[in-house]
């Protein structure tokens, strides 16, 4: 072999081990910020366990206590299956199924179950809809810093950290993220896992298996209620178009005309006039799929008691909202705020992380 011929293979050789360290090595921050984009636009089909962790700064205890552990089948944006393996007792052993036109929810320790018609709201805090939520959230609210390796579940992961672009001062939400962490799958780019952390502890969410583009058996997607199980009649919200709210339920809806900053309408569901239920509606906001509060309002049958209708007790803070008594309260972990009124035959309630100023200003803002 000649020396020209042994001088290429040299190079061929270093082109390939060059390549292959290419390939081992991690991803820049722009790069990897670009496939968390676009896996959280594709539809992933998974048989995963999942583990989510409300941590509470400086009580592991309590974190322990609350750790949710949820086996959970998803074959696409409408078909849903939960089961809770690991959770406080009010929530261990339930299922969760959606089959594309319901959810059925089934409550072992009453032996009971309830279903309502389908609606992006039902799924409520349930880990895909949190990570699709988390992950909107950084993709427009933070900075994106470094990426490492890591693994999780058993697999190579890349670890992507980010911080929030705006200071938690200035913000009018409770408890604004001091920072982000995601583990991305190495190979398919799934978010496997994510950290928040804020001022008062942190929650966590880690996948501790996971199969992509699995067999579904048959019936994954399906529920049969239990023997002896009881069905509960639940009020059932139907997804309306925001303009022909008040149409929809037969009273004018009021509505904020001030939202903090990048605060969108992401919902709205009534539960229309007639049967047992009042109509109502509900309208819930948020940016990017965090951070999000919900505004209800229930007609109130002629004669209510309306007083009685206002929560008092320990904790519960009187003050006013167009003039008219109205109730303030801070959740237990006093990451929400409730707010409750009543006003021209309606209830009003707004919920969610956001601060006494900033849900005062949005309730003075309704008409």
């Amino acid at each position: 072999m000649g020396r020209r011929t042994l001088s290429l293979v040299a190079l061929l050789i270093l082109a390939f081990l060059v390549n292959a360290c290419g390939m081992s090595g991690k991803p820049s921050v722009d790069e990897a910020v670009a496939h968390l984009r676009e896996a959280q636009k594709q539809q992933t089909r998974i048989h995963a366990v999942v583990e989510v962790r409300p941590g509470v700064s400086g009580n592991e205890s309590q974190s322990n206590s609350e750790r949710i552990v949820i086996e959970e089948w998803v074959g696409g944006p409408r078909k849903i299956r939960m089961e809770y393996k690991d959770a406080p007792d009010y929530l261990k052993g339930e299922v969760v199924v959606a089959n594309g036109d319901e959810v059925w929810r089934y409550e072992p320790k009453g032996n009971q179950y309830s279903r309502i018609r389908m609606t992006d709201i039902s799924f409520g805090p349930f880990s895909p809809k949190l990570t699709r939520g988390m992950v909107g959230y950084a993709l427009k609210e933070c900075n994106f810093e470094r990426v490492s390796k890591d693994t999780m579940a058993g697999r190579e992961a890349f670890r992507l950290e980010a911080v929030p672009k705006e200071k938690g001062a200035e913000s009018p939400f409770l408890d604004l993220p001091s920072g982000v962490t995601f583990w991305m799958d190495a190979k398919t780019w799934n978010v496997l896992g994510w950290e928040l952390r804020t001022p008062h502890g942190k929650m966590c969410m880690c996948t501790k298996s996971v199969e992509f583009d699995p067999h579904f058996p048959k019936g994954t997607f399906e529920f049969h209620p239990p023997a002896g199980s009881r069905e509960l009649d639940v009020p059932n919200p139907v997804p309306i178009d925001p303009k022909e709210a008040d149409e929809a339920v037969g009273f004018h809806v009021l509505r904020p005309s001030y939202l903090p900053k990048d605060v969108e309408l992401i919902t709205a569901d009534a539960i229309p006039p007639g049967g047992d239920q009042e109509s109502s509606i509900f309208l819930e906001y948020g940016i990017g799929g965090l951070s999000n509060f919900v505004i209800s309002e229930t007609k109130l049958p002629e004669g209510a008691d309306e007083e009685g209708l206002l929560s008092s007790g320990a904790g519960v803070e009187r003050v006013k909202v167009h003039g008219r008594d109205a109730r303030l309260m801070p959740s237990d972990d006093k990451r929400a705020t409730w707010l409750q009124w009543i006003e021209g035959g309606l209830q009003i309630s707004i919920t969610g992380p956001l601060k006494k100023e900033a849900i005062l200003k949005v309730a003075e803002s309704m008409e």
